[in-house]
């Protein structure tokens, strides 16, 4: 038993249930006699113990509260138990421990339907206390105990009622003495107390749980839950969910009264403080989208849904929930960046639905095509459709692009007008998150301006071909070449292209470099066209000024039409820039100023080919154009050099003094010189049948060096020759091989005088097995390794702009395996090149 002593000191609060029920116990018993203090003082002992252990579990009260009944009454075995809801099972909760000894009961049960229930249960179903003394006499509701049960002398059974309601049972038994309506009252009074105590513990298990549930919600929800004063704005609550998504600490919002109206964006936080005055005033729930600064200085988007509390009639309180959409709103900016660029690109867009009607077109278009979008919208592209390609074209680009693949290719396409313009185009399916196509996109580029160019193209060639096809059949083959290696180019490009996976990305499809500059000049964006055009990395580029990449001779104009742009003035031009390996680049921009984001977009194209095949027309040209200049003044010099040579020899046959004999000499040998170079003139400018025969390999070099004497004296260019005597004559055509030796000689005089001004050049001729070698050595500059590969590629040079067309060795290399031979090149940057010519003897013993 507790201490009682130490019992009595502790005041009495009767403003509890329990407290009150004690008192009212303690005037009971203080009207009752002396007799039965004892009692009394013992139950008020029990009920402050119970009291004290409101703290405890559920089964440890239980306990103590069945051991202090027994114990009260004198009883020896005791049991305490709930029932459920609706008063039709007891669960047996407590058993006294005298009980759990002696009772033999194999598998005791602990839970007992009432409708089956002996004697005891009549406490419950007749809702009142129950006293059995004489157990063993006759009863209606007794139904014997099972094997093995302790056995009963009496019993007092009482119900602990809540309202309408049996809760709970206690039960004891076997008191020596009989029962009395006191020991009831002593028992109804503890199970009363108790059952207070248990239910102040449930319902704070239940608080604690829902606080638990509330909790767990508010973390759940991706989003800030809050609630605020609606005077001051002051924060009373902040989820979890705060410091994840802002970074500041829980604590710093309830404890600064103006945490939140410091940290918003300082452009939101005017219109944002009105809104939320608004609200109250108006009585009205508001959702609100604003900035804040973040923890760790980013800015945050937030979609803030207020809801107005109102108690009493007073707005008293503002609760809601701030969720994240910085990352909607990013997007929400790249869709507006990406639509503009579409809007502004060089390349004409389509989008068409599953069907194939058209349902967009950007500007490019209608200044392409000349139909305005509402002419064309609903309506099926074949509307553009020149008939000059194949049905079944069309039937295989359908069936391509319905089966979820890309198609590529070229249209001869209809303006409205009725003129014919070339396009080339990508078709690309457009899938939604099923894998269903939805709609088709093209990409499309005008290449009328291509086409037409590759068209002259062909027309000077035929005219350069008619001219030279005798002594330049190589021409004719590198020409052939030329197409084959353009056709093979084109077809490996598209084999390439249709390997690729189709970017959904509409800027990516793009054949344009596309990017945004900044007012200050530097980069800021650019599509997935910057590295295969350039060779820069985009992380390259990002942050830095624009004009570093601009041809140094180009950048006053380009910073010209800079200032001009950031006024509002759009256009376009043609430029050079920079690429990553050093190369020049000509391109073509387009620009316009961005006035929502103070941007420049720029949309640019590489027209370096189209130059290059500008250069190579106007050098086709020059070249028919030196033949027959060669032609006529050859045959100028000829008509005075036979003058010259014949009356000299005419006035040596006379008798003149020796001195002005001598002088004849010279004039009669530099007038044959002379003669003899303009013979050469004239076989080099004249058409030569392609016919072959035996020749002296070192006659034909010798001319050639007559032909450039002059020009190798003049520039220090020293010749040392070292001919092979006994060398066998090959069958070649002379004119043709004249040709190539002149080439190479002349290519080798070009790079030793731009190294060093002078030079030396070595030429050898052996026999080597069954080949005549002829070997070209010069002490210029070399070769660099990585061009060793392309000398021999049309069009290829390493000279500067205008200083050579990059036919001569491939034309050489043509020649040369037309007569069974090779030509190769051996160098090393810095020590001179040498060009090697191996022919066939075989050839000439064939005949």
């Amino acid at each position: 038993m507790p201490n009682t002593s130490s019992k009595r000191e502790q005041p009495l609060n009767k403003s509890s249930e329990m407290g009150q029920r004690i008192a009212e116990g303690e005037e009971t018993q203080s009207e009752r006699g002396e007799q039965e203090k004892p009692g009394v003082r013992q139950q008020l002992e029990v009920a402050w113990e119970l009291a004290r252990l409101v703290d405890l579990d559920r089964r440890t009260l239980c306990n103590y509260l069945l051991a202090q009944i027994v114990a009260l009454t004198q009883s020896r075995y005791g049991f305490f138990g709930f029932l459920n809801d609706d008063e039709s099972v007891m669960t047996l909760y407590s058993w006294s421990i005298g009980a759990l000894w002696h009772c033999q009961i194999k598998d005791k049960p602990f839970e007992f339907p009432i409708s089956k229930a002996g004697l005891w249960a009549e406490a419950v179903r007749q809702r009142r206390t129950l006293i059995i003394n004489h157990y063993q006499a006759e009863h209606p509701a007794k139904q014997g105990l099972p094997e093995g049960h302790i056995p009963i002398t009496r019993i007092l059974v009482v119900p602990v009622i809540r309202g309408n309601r049996v809760v709970a049972v206690a039960a004891a038994s076997n008191k020596p003495t009989e029962y009395t309506e006191a020991d009831a009252k002593q028992v109804n009074a503890l199970v009363t107390s108790a059952q207070l105590i248990l239910e102040r513990q449930q319902a704070d298990e239940e608080l604690r749980k829902l606080r638990q549930n509330y909790e767990a919600l508010m973390a759940s929800i991706d989003g800030i839950v809050w609630e605020v004063d609606a005077g001051n704005f002051r924060f009373s609550l902040v989820s979890q969910q705060a410091e994840r998504i802002l970074g500041y600490p829980i604590e710093r919002w309830l404890a600064e009264p103006t945490f939140w109206q410091d940290h918003l964006h300082p452009e939101d936080r005017e219109k944002v403080l009105t809104l939320c005055q608004q609200a109250v005033a108006e009585r009205r729930n508001q959702e609100l989208e604003y900035r804040m600064i973040a923890a760790d200085g980013r800015i945050v988007w937030l979609r803030d849904v207020v809801s107005v509390v109102v108690e009493d009639g007073q707005v008293v309180k503002l609760r809601g929930v701030m969720v994240d959409i910085t990352r909607h709103k990013q997007a929400e900016e790249k869709i507006r960046q990406l639509s503009h660029a579409v809007e502004q690109s060089a390349s004409t867009v389509v989008i068409t639905d599953a069907k194939g009607d058209i349902v967009y077109v950007n500007p490019r278009f209608t200044e392409t095509s000349g139909y305005l979008p509402e002419e064309v919208i609903g309506k099926n592209p074949r509307i553009l459709k020149s008939e000059t390609k194949p049905s079944e074209e069309y039937k295989e680009l359908w069936e391509t692009i319905t089966s979820g693949r890309d198609w590529r290719g070229e249209f001869l396409n209809k303006r409205k007008d009725g003129k014919l313009y070339w396009e080339s185009a990508t078709i690309s399916p457009i899938k939604n998150s099923d894998g269903l196509i939805t709609h088709f996109i093209a990409i499309k580029e005008d290449i009328t301006e291509r086409k037409q160019l590759e068209e002259e193209l062909n027309k000077h060639r035929h005219h350069l071909e008619e001219l030279v096809a005798e002594r330049t059949a190589e021409l004719e083959q590198a020409n052939k070449q030329l197409r084959e290696e353009i056709v093979e180019r084109k077809r490996a490009q598209e084999e390439i292209q249709k390997s690729r996976e189709y970017i959904q990305n509409i800027l990516n499809n793009s054949l344009d470099l596309i990017f945004t500059i900044k007012s200050d000049g530097t980069f800021s964006f650019f599509n997935k066209s910057l590295k295969p055009m350039t060779g820069y990395r985009e992380e390259e580029l990002l942050g830095r000024p624009f004009i570093d990449y601009v041809a140094a001779e180009e950048r006053a104009e380009v910073m010209r039409r800079w200032q001009e742009v950031l006024q509002g003035i759009p256009g376009s031009y043609e430029t050079k820039i920079i690429k990553a390996n050093g190369e020049i680049a000509h391109v073509f921009f387009s620009y316009s100023l961005v006035k929502e984001y103070n941007e420049v977009l720029v949309v640019l194209r590489d027209i370096t080919e189209r130059k290059k095949m500008e250069e190579q027309l106007i050098v086709a040209d020059r070249l028919a154009s030196l033949g027959e200049l060669a032609s006529g003044i050859a045959h100028e010099l000829n008509n005075p050099l036979t003058g010259i040579i014949g009356f000299s020899e005419l006035l040596m046959s006379k008798d003149i003094p020796d001195d002005i004999k001598g002088d004849l000499v010279i004039i009669n040998k530099e007038a044959k010189r002379t003669a003899g170079i303009v013979r050469n003139l004239l076989t080099f400018a004249r058409h030569h049948p392609a016919a072959k025969k035996l020749v002296d390999i070192n006659k034909i070099i010798e001319a050639v060096l007559q032909l450039r004497a002059y020009e190798q004296q003049v520039h220090n260019i020293e010749v040392n020759t070292r001919f092979a005597p006994d060398l066998p004559n090959v069958m070649a055509n002379g004119f043709q091989l004249q040709q190539v030796f002149i080439n190479i000689i002349i290519n080798a005089e070009y790079f030793m005088i731009e190294a060093h001004g002078r030079g030396t050049l070595t030429i050898t001729t052996e026999h080597v097995g069954d080949m005549v070698r002829a070997s070209f050595a010069d002490d210029g500059p070399g070769i660099a390794k990585e061009n060793l590969p392309h000398l021999f590629d049309p069009f290829f040079t390493t000279k500067g702009m205008g200083k050579g067309t990059g036919l001569g060795l491939s034309i050489c290399h043509g020649i040369v395996t037309e007569h069974g031979g090779r030509i190769y090149a051996q160098s090393e940057p810095g020590k001179g090149a040498t060009f090697v010519i191996e022919l066939p003897i075989q050839a000439a013993l064939s005949g």
